[in-house]
């Protein structure tokens, strides 16, 4: 809670009447963020992780060998070899990699081959997705 004196609270009256009016809203609310403390590290974990649970999604911990992986997912086609030393690309990667594999074994009664060929075809679907033809070239602004 933030305690002013009467001549704080004047000063901040005086400096609220040189902004324009359709702009006062957004000031108080700077001034505000700066004056608040920010959010502790263990209260943005808990917000994420509320965030999280209402969209219904879990967060696992796995342990796999770095190289197996990444040969996995650059065999599967959901990683670029650009990417492999991109810890967050690998993540992103593998999360891909799974929901795949997720989605086409909700059907229980598929024989493992048919299982492997719906994976094989879903990854190549999504190559064929990702790679929409020859990078278009950058545009400059001129000066």
């Amino acid at each position: 809670m933030l305690a002013l004196t009467d001549e704080a609270f004047a000063r901040l009256c005086i400096g609220a009447t040189r902004i324009a009016p359709h702009q006062r809203g957004r000031w108080l609310r700077k001034i505000a963020a700066e004056v608040e403390d920010p959010p502790s590290p263990t209260a943005r974990r808990l917000r994420k992780y509320q965030a999280r649970r209402k969209r219904g999604l879990r967060c696992y911990r796995l342990t796999l060998d770095e190289i197996d992986t990444e040969e996995m997912l650059l065999g599967s086609g959901t990683l670029a070899p650009a990417d492999r030393d991109d810890h967050g690309k690998v993540e992103a990667a593998l999360a891909r990699f799974l929901a795949l594999c997720i989605a086409d074994h909700r059907n229980t009664f598929q024989s493992d081959e048919e299982i492997r060929h719906s994976i094989r075809t879903e990854l190549r679907l999504f190559a064929l997705r990702r790679s929409d033809g020859p990078p278009k070239p950058k545009r400059f602004r001129r000066k």
